[in-house]
């Protein structure tokens, strides 16, 4: 047990505010040992994350369309079988080992940041595949992507129609 003096001395702002601070620090500490453990961490806390949302508001996608990265989650989902999805808490996770956030380690975040507004509209507007894929392909086409991505983009949607 800790022993806590309460003198005048002790108990001003200062050491009021540095206990806080402590407190906060150790907080977040034990949310990322929790993380960790879970095997996920929050997209705020991931820098491919983070420069896909970046690039998603520099380039002027919909604002709709930009999701919040404290609700997007990074880890393996290889037992999905998906690039990205959204839970019924409307938080998007997205796969770390897929193609889209590999790209963005090596360089090229437009494939990320174009899997991240795909899944924001999910978000927006539940199930429907067509209009995600829609959103998408306008959104790269925009922002200049590649051929490759462009076609991918494309044959996925054609196998959700």
């Amino acid at each position: 047990m800790k022993a806590i003096c309460h003198c005048d001395q002790c108990s001003g702002t200062l050491a009021q505010k540095a206990g806080r601070r402590l407190r906060e620090a150790e907080l977040r500490l034990r949310r990322r040992f929790l993380e960790d453990l879970r095997g996920w961490r929050r997209g705020n806390q991931d820098e491919w994350i983070l420069a896909a949302h970046s690039l998603l508001v520099e380039a002027e996608a919909p604002p709709e369309l930009i999701p919040d990265p404290r609700r997007v989650r990074v880890t393996s989902l290889a037992k999905e079988r998906c690039f990205g999805c959204v839970d019924r808490q409307k938080n998007i996770w997205i796969d770390l080992s897929s193609v889209f956030y590999q790209r963005a380690k090596e360089g090229d975040l437009l494939p990320l940041a174009s899997l991240l507004l795909h899944e924001a509209y999910h978000v927006q507007h539940g199930p429907d595949e067509p209009g995600a894929y829609a959103q998408q392909l306008n959104f790269v086409k925009r922002a200049g992507a590649d051929d490759a991505l462009i076609t991918f983009v494309e044959h996925a949607a054609r196998r959700h129609v």
